[in-house]
């Protein structure tokens, strides 16, 4: 196959070729990670976390949860009792076909509030059914209309909202005083993580939002490819905030035996520099072409998308709000290296249940005390994926490590190949095949020791490579090695950015210290003296 199809794969709307680069790509008439059995209903977080399969079946699975389901819209005045309405709209759902799934997403909206409501059906047939009052008259988005006519409704005037989720912290209130009651910091990290991280009524809505967005680049450019879901959503310790990252892809899995005898390159590096040159050029105009063209398109289909945005970056993004569910989206594509960040990272948190909760914390800790943001062009700090590399290589290098290297996972051996955008990837498929760890420390100890060794670390003379597990000698600059590309993913971060990191460390530790007194006073301890947990908490609403 030649570059600019291996880059586009099945994209029409890119006129540039060119010759002289080949790959070879298996053919797609292989198992692609769609499953054909029907939906079975489940949560999101259960698949994320079940160490009985692979990930290319974990993405399988929550695809075909998000296809199997479509969100109903509905304005409403904001007296209206929205515990009947619920029970109205599931009532006329039922009428449809088997509904395993609803629940309602608020937003307000001019003269009242928009109600939208996620729905999963047992069988396609019923959202086709329902997919025929979308206002979009070629394309069937998965996102209808109900008119006030189609259900029975009732009045009431009582604002009253369903039951939350998180039904067992009724109140801000009631959450902190559980943390205060608890045991020992690991037990108020494990609290923390279990009612702030995203929920699965937030993961199935972002789930879904990219499976709609599928259904739209496949009919806009007339092609077959797959919205991937990638970053901390799928690794498992997003926030309720976070940004649904998303790549544009094609992905399958192939038999290994298959693949014997054949060059299949692991990635651009396997190319020739010239080679390697041109493809990053073709992908970077043809995403960022492709993303200017399909703007208005995308507003006419997907009604609530707003503050849409084509960045035209190293790896160019589509940027935008879905209003209706409070979802920040980027879409790139072809985005292999954080497709296979992010199948790592989520092998890791299964591997460990400790992982998770762990890397959760030190991502709000960062964020709260203000050494970590999302950062452009001119931003010299550190970035939440960075503070999470450091965190993650930590839990390598401790003694008796937490979680193997991402080297060490890549050499257990499996049945089946994986294609993402024809590139091979030899990632593990079941972390049952990795050896348990032999380290016992709590959660609590954990982070402590995390503070302490980077408070020690030499930022000015070493650097970090997440794929050996080993540091690295460098001069004068902060250096974390992606561990597919082994570029520098701090090359704009400082090394005064670093000694603030160990700054806050420092106090951090102070702070952690003393918990036993003021637990003894009935002061905020643990965690609730070095993050402000009801920030968190009010993401959730």
């Amino acid at each position: 196959m030649c570059l600019r199809t291996l880059c586009t794969h099945s994209m029409r709307f890119s006129k540039r070729s060119i010759s002289g680069i080949s790959l070879r790509l298996i053919s797609q008439s292989h198992k692609s990670i769609v499953e054909k059995e029907s939906s079975i209903s489940c949560e999101p977080k259960d698949v994320l976390f079940d160490t009985s399969i692979s990930y290319p079946q974990i993405m399988s699975r929550l695809r075909k949860q998000a296809q199997h389901s479509i969100l109903l819209q509905l304005d409403v005045s904001e007296r209206d009792n929205a515990n009947l309405l619920l029970k109205e709209v599931k009532a006329f759902c039922s009428h449809v076909g088997d509904v395993q799934y609803i629940a309602p997403y608020y937003i307000k909206v001019e003269n009242g509030q928009l109600c939208s409501y996620l729905v999963e059906f047992k069988d396609l047939n019923s959202i086709h059914k329902l997919s025929l009052l979308s206002d979009d008259g070629k394309l069937r988005t998965r996102i209808a209309k109900l008119k006030p006519n189609e259900l029975k409704l009732s009045h009431a005037y009582d604002s009253s909202k369903p039951p939350t989720e998180k039904g067992l912290a009724h109140t801000h209130s009631d959450f902190v005083q559980s943390m205060m009651r608890a045991s020992s910091i690991s037990e108020q990290t494990n609290l923390f993580y279990t009612y702030c991280s995203a929920t699965n009524k937030n993961l199935r809505a972002k789930f879904f939002l990219s499976s709609v967005v599928e259904d739209f680049f496949n009919y806009k450019i007339e092609s077959n490819l797959t919205a991937v879901p990638f970053g901390s959503s799928m690794a498992g310790f997003s926030t309720p905030s976070s940004d649904l990252d998303v790549s544009i892809t094609n992905i399958e899995t192939v038999p290994s035996k298959f693949m014997e005898g054949r060059h299949v390159a692991k990635n651009i590096h396997h190319l020739s520099s010239t080679g390697a040159e041109q493809y990053k050029d073709i992908l970077r105009s043809t995403a960022f072409g492709l993303f200017c063209d399909v703007v208005e398109d995308l507003h006419l289909s997907l009604p609530g998308v707003t503050r849409t945005t084509p960045i035209d970056a190293s790896v160019p993004i589509l940027t935008f709000n879905f209003t209706p569910l409070s979802i920040n989206m980027d879409i790139s594509l072809h985005n292999v290296h954080g497709i296979k960040m992010t199948w790592c990272l989520n092998a890791l948190t299964r591997y460990d249940s400790r992982v998770a909760p762990f890397l959760y914390l030190v991502k709000i800790w960062g964020k709260q005390v203000g050494i970590t943001k999302h950062g452009d062009q001119e931003y010299k700090g550190l970035t939440p994926f960075m503070l999470v590399s450091l965190a993650l290589f930590y839990l390598m290098r401790v003694n008796k490590p937490v979680i193997p290297t991402l080297r060490e996972t890549s050499k257990v051996k499996t049945s089946e190949a994986m294609l993402i955008a024809g590139f091979q990837a030899n990632l593990i498929k079941r972390v049952s095949d990795l050896p348990p760890s032999q380290n016992t420390s709590s959660v609590e100890e954990l982070f402590m020791s995390f503070l302490e060794y980077y408070i020690r670390f030499d930022f000015k003379h070493y650097g970090i490579s997440l794929s050996s597990g080993m540091v690295t000698p460098v001069s004068s600059q902060v250096v974390i090695l992606y561990p597919f590309s082994h570029n520098n993913v701090a090359k704009m971060c400082t090394l005064q950015a670093v000694e603030q990191f160990k700054n806050e460390a420092q106090r951090t530790i102070l702070k952690l210290e003393s918990y036993k007194r003021n637990k003894k006073n009935n002061k905020p301890w643990g965690i609730l003296s070095i993050v402000d947990v009801t920030k968190e908490l009010s993401l959730l609403n």
